[in-house]
């Protein structure tokens, strides 16, 4: 283990503030999850994001770090932490671990989300730990853990891929695997909606997601001292959030004659997730037409999600996994040939003269990433619901889960209507 010396005090402070931030990140997801869903669900959500967060500490503690990051003659050495080393020498081991860890258990969290008011507890635990233990540690260990993906060139500083994209095709195959939820689909099968019990909720959740997105992004820099770079980072951060929502806003108004705020909220998360692959590569002028990219995506396509019966009641699938996508291909489209050099990369963005090279990877690592993930997540699926099944009785979704699950609702002695 270095000295104490040799590590970046500001950058290891730093960094473990940021860390801390994609903590509180959890609040975000727990509120925005349950404002979306029925009330009669909504301890259940709320269970599920405590104990997969919990899980998945443990999980990544015990191999999933070991997974990513260790080689196969350190592996052993890697479980438990008992003889592992941190990926970046300016920053000690446990605050290392701790922020990678962070982003473990948010992939985790993302799944929840779109599984919600069908998913058995017990099954989804099961799930939890799969995504902790396997397909996360496994995927990262290529796009981060100094793998053939990050060798071949491609870039994701923060996760677009790796967290999003993957929480995303995880939740699209559990809702392929799960189907959609009773009364979702009226006669003809045309959508019915079923509204979430609580938008400040969500609206709250939103905000804290946002606020947590700078852990993200910031802390993946690993270096406090490039201040220029962590101005950019913010200063994306903050007008691809603001640029997704309002257009967003602005295009549902026009389609429906009246602004839509779901669909707003989960734009606005979407130009987030567009947003953090390439943040320390993007002018802000940039930023602006990849937050518009990322709201007409969700607008299109949590409606065609809808229609073609991926009863998804978050929108996961789309902000998550759609952009994700779209975050990594912007990297390939958008990349700043100035700022690629100052990261030691000399590839750049199609739209600066770059060609189609830097693209051309980060297409290979979304059909990786999107065909694998999605193998082993059917692979998780099935053989969970061999072994204790997956969905919830129709009878106990009619009652609720909360109920079914844990005997106790979110809202004692409120009385909740099923419609």
């Amino acid at each position: 283990m270095p000295n104490a010396e040799a590590y970046d005090v500001i950058t290891s402070v730093f960094v473990l503030l940021c860390a801390i931030l994609v903590f509180f990140m959890q609040c975000g997801f727990a509120f925005f999850n349950a404002g979306f869903i029925q009330a009669k669900n909504c301890l259940t959500t709320l269970a599920e994001g405590l104990v997969d967060f919990c899980l998945g500490i443990l999980v990544y503690f015990a191999i999933g770090y070991a997974i990513m990051y260790a080689d196969r003659e350190h592996f052993l050495e890697y479980c438990f932490l008992i003889g592992a080393k941190s990926h970046d020498p300016k920053v000690p081991l446990y605050i290392y671990w701790f922020f990678q860890a962070t982003f473990c258990v948010a992939t985790a969290t993302i799944v929840s989300g779109a599984l919600a008011e069908r998913i058995r507890f017990g099954p989804y635990l099961l799930l939890s730990i799969t995504v902790c233990g396997i397909i996360y540690p496994v995927t990262g260990s290529w796009t981060w853990g100094g793998g053939w993906l990050q060798k071949m060139g491609f870039i994701d500083l923060a996760g677009s891929s790796q967290v999003h994209l993957i929480g995303g095709v995880i939740a699209a195959v559990g809702l392929m695997e799960l189907g959609y939820r009773q009364r979702k689909y009226g006669a003809y099968g045309r959508p019915r909606i079923i509204a979430g019990h609580s938008m400040p909720l969500a609206y709250l959740g939103y905000f804290i997601l946002w606020f947590g997105w700078y852990g993200f992004n910031l802390g993946s820099l690993m270096d406090a001292h490039d201040l220029e770079t962590l101005g950019r980072i913010a200063v994306n951060t903050f007008i691809g959030g603001a640029s997704a929502t309002v257009f967003a806003l602005l295009i549902t108004w026009i389609q429906y004659g009246k602004p839509d705020v779901s669909l707003t909220m989960n734009g606005g998360l979407a130009g987030l997730v567009g947003i953090t692959a390439g943040c320390h590569l993007f002018t802000p002028f940039e930023v602006l037409f990849i937050g518009l990219g990322a709201a007409i995506i969700v607008v299109i396509f949590v409606p065609w999600l809808d229609r073609h019966k991926i009863d998804d009641p978050v929108g996961a699938v789309v902000v998550h996994g759609l952009g994700g996508i779209w975050g990594v291909l912007a990297v390939g489209l958008f990349a700043n040939p100035l700022l690629l050099k100052q990261q030691g990369v000399v590839m750049a963005g199609l739209f600066h003269g770059g060609g189609i090279k830097l693209l051309a990877v980060q297409t290979t690592g979304v059909l990786v990433l999107v065909f694998c993930v999605g193998a082993m997540s059917w692979l998780s699926f099935k053989l969970i619901k061999k072994l204790v099944g997956l969905r919830v009785s129709l009878e106990g979704e009619h009652r609720g889960m909360d109920l079914d699950e844990f005997g106790v609702e979110a809202y004692h002695d409120f009385q909740i209507f099923s419609h």
